[in-house]
């Protein structure tokens, strides 16, 4: 769940399919944080972009409701929220 003053959608692909849809998807930057518990330049790579663990993980993210408190922290960021089924 990614929560960020004045987002209601996911912006860019949702399951990129080269590095210029990598570079535009939200999705992707979460879904491979989640996946490897870090996000770097060695998730660009084509190996990493059409990863099926990470492109299962892309289907799922989704935005909740926006920070109402600290709104000037998000500059740059969101806050990601990870709920598992256990």
């Amino acid at each position: 769940i990614v929560s960020r003053p004045g987002i209601t959608r996911i912006h860019g692909p949702v399951h990129p399919k080269d590095l210029i849809d990598m570079a535009h998807s939200a999705a992707y930057f979460v879904a491979a944080g989640a996946a490897h518990r870090e996000f770097g330049w060695q998730h660009a790579s084509e190996a990493k972009i059409l990863d099926p663990t990470i492109n299962a993980l892309c289907a799922r993210v989704v935005i909740g409701e926006p920070p109402t408190s600290d709104i000037e922290r998000y500059r740059q960021g969101a806050t990601v929220t990870i709920r598992t089924k256990s």
